[in-house]
């Protein structure tokens, strides 16, 4: 929610509902179940539903954790070793790369600049503001080259 749905888990009032009133999206908190805070990533939201368990094969056990954006997971693979030096964490970079490419930094304290999105608070770890640049069509480049 923090990345893509300008939800903002650094402030009290983490979502910014006169933004949606002024592109036309106003009704979106009654119709589309957004929560009012959001789980951090990996939380514990409950075991599977019977009907989802029998579906998927699974136990009814199992659990559900709050999902995270598929390259910032990677960003959490490379990254996230680093997650007990907060101070130096912004020394390094990953640089993920599938059908797009992006090279995500995390930092202890925001860390703005122009032609990068974010950063977000605790989009990929708790406590610490994640950055992005990247290139949306990199699979189609690597086409084009090969």
């Amino acid at each position: 929610l923090t990345a893509k749905w300008t939800y903002l888990a650094h402030e009290q009032t983490s979502w910014r509902r006169d933004f949606f009133e002024t592109v036309g999206l106003g009704d979106l908190f009654e119709h589309g179940n957004l929560p009012e805070k959001a789980s951090p990533v990996g939380a514990d939201i409950g075991p599977l539903t019977a009907q989802a368990a029998a579906e998927l094969g699974l136990g009814e056990k199992c659990r559900v954790g709050a999902s995270v954006i598929d390259a910032y997971a990677g960003a959490l693979g490379v990254l996230g070793g680093f997650a007990g030096d907060q101070k130096n964490i912004s020394r390094h970079l990953a640089l993920i790369a599938g059908t797009s490419s992006c090279v995500m930094a995390m930092s202890p304290d925001p860390q703005p600049f122009a032609g990068v999105w974010g950063p977000y608070y605790g989009a990929a770890l708790p406590t610490l503001w994640l950055s992005e640049g990247g290139q949306s069509a990199t699979g189609a480049l690597l086409d084009h080259i090969i």
